[in-house]
């Protein structure tokens, strides 16, 4: 037979204090960012790669100084996404413990739903699971508003590659 690891028994506990609302809001993000990655991410990355090579590739046939222009968008991209790493993880880690505190919110309204009519706490359960949507709404809104500004920047870098290139094909000509 097997015997539980200090490290099973612990996470065991961990599973045990999370709650119910809490595993079933993460199980299903999780599966729903698993899937994402897969349809959409994975061929978007390849898909990217892919235009960049082939277009520093077409820029150094035309001319290395385009080419080399070109890379005037990298140190703006970089520090686009540097910024956008350090910030993402907590943000969606806090939107992830929310959507947990909501759904935790939601099933035990459901699962206690005829002693919450008992003792009349109908108004009082309603106004906890507003606030605690309310709270989860707001988390989303501060990881979407990272990803936005992170998109922004790598556009920034964009213009400023282009820029480059167009001023160095100006140039040479």
């Amino acid at each position: 037979t097997l015997q539980p690891t200090a490290v099973s028994l612990e996470a065991l506990s961990d599973l045990e204090r999370a709650g119910t609302g809490d595993l079933l809001a993460r199980v299903e993000g999780d599966v729903e960012t698993v899937s994402d990655v897969a349809d959409d991410s994975l061929g978007d990355f390849i898909a990217d790669v892919l235009d960049i090579a082939l277009t520093f590739g077409g820029l150094a046939f035309l001319d290395w100084r385009l080419a080399l222009a070109g890379m005037a968008a990298l140190p703006i991209q970089y520090l686009g996404l540097r910024w956008y790493v350090r910030r993402a993880g907590p943000l969606y880690r806090a939107a992830a413990v929310a959507d947990g505190a909501r759904a935790q919110a939601l099933l035990g309204g459901i699962e206690g739903a005829a002693t919450v009519r008992a003792f009349r706490l109908g108004d009082r359960h309603l106004a906890t699971i507003a606030a605690r949507s309310a709270a989860a709404c707001w988390q989303r809104l501060g990881a979407v508003s990272a990803q936005s500004g992170f998109i922004a920047r790598q556009n920034i870098g964009e213009l400023v590659g282009m820029a480059a290139v167009l001023a160095a094909g100006f140039l040479l000509v």
